[in-house]
C-alpha cells in the first residue's frame, strides 16, 4: 500500500501547455492505494466548455495504468466506524475533462480494488474502468454532455466498464445536460463484457440521458454453463430519455455470445424483481427496452401498483 496522498488539491488547468493537448492532471503507474480525497480537477480554459474542442483535445483528470486508488469526498472530524455512506463533506469534483477519470489495468486479484466515491464529474466522459476487479463507483453524480451533429462514432457518456468484473455500481445519479430531443447523443452506464460472474448495476438514477443503461457484447456466461451466470440490471429508474434500456453486439467486435443475465431478477418475491422503473408516460421516450443479444427473461412487479415497471 503506497503511503502517498492527495488531500483538498487543486488540479487547475487555466492555460495551454506547449505542445499538449491531451495532457493528464495525475498520473499513476503501478501503484496502490492512492487516495484522493475533497480534490478537484478542472480545466478553466474557455475553449473547454465546448463539447467537440473537449472531445478531441480536453484532458484527464486521474489517469491510471495497472494502479489501485480510491477518490472520496473530505470529510471533517472524527468519524463513526464504520463510517457512513457519505458524510456528506468536500465532494472531489472533475469539470470539463475528456476524461474525468481513466483507468487501464490488467486484472490481478492480489492488487487493491479502485473506488470512486461521493464525486461530482462534468466531462465528455466521466469514468472509464478498463481490466479491473472488484472495483466500486457508488453514491456520484455525473452530469453526461451529449453531443450534436452527425460524427456520432464516440458517444459520451458517465460511466464505461470495459472487460471489468465483479463490480459494485449503484446508488449514482446521472443527468443529461441537454434536454433537446432527440439532438443529444450520450449513454448513461455502460457495460462491455463481462461474461463470468453474476454482477448488479443497481440503484442508479438516470435523467434525460439519450440512452440510460447499455450492455455491450458478452455480459452473461456460455450456454453450457449450468450456474447461468451475468449481469443484471435491477432497481435503476430511467426517466426523461428517448431509450431506457439496450442489449447490443459492441460495434466492430465478435462475441461468443451477446447478451445479460438470463433472468432479470427472480420470481417469488417483490424483493427480489427487477424493479426497474422505466420512462414511461413521458413523451421523450419511445423505447423502454431493446434486446439484440440472446432471449432472457424479464421479472418485474405489477404494473397496476407501479407502471413504469414495464
Amino acid at each position: 500500500n503506497n503511503r502517498s496522498f492527495f488531500t483538498n488539491c487543486q488540479f487547475v488547468t487555466d492555460h495551454a501547455f506547449r505542445g499538449l493537448d491531451n495532457g493528464r492532471a495525475a498520473i499513476l503507474f503501478g501503484v496502490n492505494g492512492i487516495p484522493f480525497k475533497g480534490c478537484t480537477f478542472d480545466d478553466t480554459r474557455p475553449e473547454a466548455t465546448d463539447q467537440q474542442w473537449r472531445k478531441d483535445h480536453g484532458r484527464t483528470g486521474i489517469y491510471s495504468l495497472w494502479s489501485a486508488f480510491a477518490v472520496n469526498e473530505l470529510c471533517s472530524g472524527p468519524q463513526s466506524f464504520p463510517p457512513p455512506p457519505t458524510c456528506e463533506g468536500q465532494e472531489s469534483v472533475f469539470e470539463n475533462m475528456q476524461y474525468g477519470i481513466r483507468a487501464l489495468g490488467e486484472l490481478n486479484p492480489a492488487r487493491f480494488a479502485i473506488t470512486v466515491e461521493n464525486s461530482t464529474f462534468n466531462c465528455h466522459n466521466g469514468i472509464y474502468l478498463s481490466d479491473q476487479s472488484s472495483l466500486k463507483v457508488v453514491g456520484n453524480d455525473l452530469t453526461v454532455n451529449g453531443r450534436t451533429g452527425t460524427d456520432l462514432d464516440d458517444w459520451p457518456y458517465g460511466i464505461y466498464l470495459d472487460n471489468s468484473h465483479n463490480y459494485t455500481v449503484e446508488n449514482n445519479e446521472l443527468f443529461g445536460d441537454n434536454p433537446t430531443y432527440p439532438s443529444a447523443y450520450a449513454a448513461g452506464i455502460v457495460a462491455y463484457n463481462q461474461p463470468d460472474g453474476n454482477t448488479d448495476i443497481y440503484k442508479n438514477s438516470l435523467d434525460g440521458i439519450f440512452v440510460g443503461l447499455e450492455a455491450l457484447g458478452q455480459n452473461k456466461s456460455l450456454p453450457n454453463d449450468p450456474l447461468a451466470k451475468g449481469l443484471q440490471f435491477q432497481c435503476n429508474d430511467i426517466n426523461n430519455g428517448p431509450v431506457d434500456m439496450v442489449v447490443l453486439e459492441a460495434p466492430g467486435a465478435t462475441s461468443p455470445v451477446v447478451g445479460i443475465a438470463t433472468n432479470q431478477g427472480t420470481p417469488g418475491s417483490t424483493a427480489t424483481l427487477a424493479g426497474n422503473r422505466f420512462g414511461n408516460g413521458n413523451p421523450q421516450s419511445f423505447l423502454n427496452l431493446y434486446n439484440a443479444g440472446e432471449h432472457f427473461n424479464y421479472h418485474h412487479h405489477d404494473p397496476a401498483t407501479e407502471p413504469r415497471v414495464r
